[in-house]
């Protein structure tokens, strides 16, 4: 059950996430390897990487369609917010198939109260 750690990229406004399988380098370029069923978290990264900052908090995580024929539902739902910056989402089963990927957003802010600013990740079946 992989958990998403968000933090940011240096001073920057661009998001640095790294995932509990060990992909992610500083970067806001993760496409995470699920499997069906599997249930994800997304959470504040609690020590982020060298280079990287904490944020203030996760405003929400949203399913995000784009024209990439890869492109499928892979969760069931958009996230629920569990609260204390901790979102949840379940993939589908049976899996829509190896390599299928599903775009998502995630709402963020860098510092409480500041404006809220958006990044797009992947999820990606086994």
């Amino acid at each position: 059950m992989p958990t998403i750690y968000v933090s940011r990229q240096g001073n920057s406004t661009k998001l640095s996430l790294r995932d509990s399988e060990g992909n992610g380098n500083n970067s806001d370029q993760i496409t995470t390897l699920v499997n069906a069923s599997d249930t994800v978290t997304w959470e504040i990264d609690p020590t982020p990487p060298p280079g990287s900052n904490s944020i203030s908090s996760i405003i929400n995580i949203y399913k995000k369609m784009d024209n990439n024929p890869n492109n499928v539902s892979v969760l069931t739902a958009n996230p629920s917010n569990l609260g204390n910056n901790l979102f949840q989402g379940t993939v589908v089963s049976p899996s829509p198939g190896s390599g299928k990927s599903e775009s998502y957003s995630i709402d963020y802010q860098l510092t409480n109260g500041g404006n809220t600013l958006t990044d797009d990740p992947k999820l990606q079946m086994n």
